[in-house]
């Protein structure tokens, strides 16, 4: 899951440059979209990341 946080990260950057030096109008709004998608993605892996490790230490603790 590291890999892809990372990759999106690193996209997120270059996306945030782009942006930079784009003038206003509907391209910089749409990559702004795209930039907000990306965050979310990010955000989701996050949680899904700890999440999963949170289940696995659970798992780890419960006897069968």
């Amino acid at each position: 899951m590291e890999v892809a946080i990372a990759k999106l990260k690193d996209a997120e950057v270059v996306l945030m440059n782009k942006i930079k030096r784009m003038k206003d109008g509907k391209p910089k709004y749409d990559a702004g979209d795209q930039l907000r998608e990306i965050r979310e993605a990010i955000d989701i892996l996050h949680k899904l990341d700890s999440n999963t490790a949170r289940l696995v230490m659970n798992t780890k603790d419960t006897v069968y």
